[in-house]
């Protein structure tokens, strides 16, 4: 039984040396798609310069990206580009939607703004109520261990 445990760690150790070995050697590939994505987050369209498959790919991966699918012309701009880029190599003209999103401003992130904060330096109101309630609790805590103590004099 000695000579089974003896081979079976053996057997892990080996597994764990090479396991990361491998995986390290294994090239990172990341799909076409994704790029398709990291470039409209970037520049708020797609270009109509990647490969046919990486927008027929970047539109079957698109509910991936929950928040943009749903908040965003994400999948909008993917098929303008889409449509562009077919256009492109059949000598056609781009289409106009195509167009219309390389013209259209970008939304800015500066548009949201601190909640209930009038200067950079200002505590935000949710944590001071966060500490009131704690210092709140703990009197009532350490009241209500004082009666204890004086009913069980």
């Amino acid at each position: 039984m000695d000579g089974v445990k003896r081979a079976a760690l053996l057997s892990a150790i080996v597994l764990a040396a090479v396991t990361p070995a491998a995986v390290a050697s294994a090239p990172a590939e990341k799909p076409c798609a994704n790029a398709v994505v990291q470039e409209w987050l970037r520049v708020g369209h797609v270009a109509d310069d990647h490969p046919v498959a990486c927008y027929r790919e970047a539109l079957e991966r698109v509910d991936d990206y929950t928040d943009l699918a749903v908040y965003s012309d994400l999948s909008d701009s993917i098929d303008a580009a889409l449509a562009a880029s077919l256009a492109k190599r059949a000598g056609k003209p781009v289409p106009q939607r195509y167009r219309d999103q390389l013209g259209r401003a970008r939304p800015s992130a500066a548009a949201a703004t601190p909640v209930a904060s009038t200067e950079r330096s200002s505590v935000p109101v949710p944590l001071l109520v966060l500490g009131a309630v704690a210092v709140g609790l703990t009197a009532v805590g350490a009241g209500g261990a004082a009666l204890r103590r004086r009913r069980a004099t």
